[in-house]
């Protein structure tokens, strides 16, 4: 036979429901870190940084152009040549 269901019986059915439900949204966000970095308010100008990079290249090119110029000419320097820019260096 039979037995009938009653109201505490449905009420103790949904409370398992509900904590069934809750455990897998609680495992679900296990998975995201809270610690995360917040996004940055306001606004980035990326253009700018990005100009700003372009122009830092643009002079570290230039400085290497200049060193490498300056690498050739003591390479190519014979004994008297080396002692005149020794002498440059010494005064500078």
């Amino acid at each position: 036979m039979r037995e009938r269901v009653t109201a505490k019986d449905w009420i103790i059915t949904l409370v398992f429901i509900l904590i069934y439900i809750g455990l897998i949204i609680a495992i679900e966000n296990v998975g995201y870190n809270k610690y995360d970095t917040p996004p940055v308010k306001g606004n980035v100008n990326v253009d700018s940084i990005l100009n700003t990079n372009d122009s830092i290249n643009y002079v570290i090119k230039q400085k290497d152009s200049i060193k490498y110029e300056e690498v050739f000419k003591v390479r190519n320097l014979d004994n008297d040549s080396t002692v005149k820019l020794f002498k440059e260096l010494v005064r500078e």
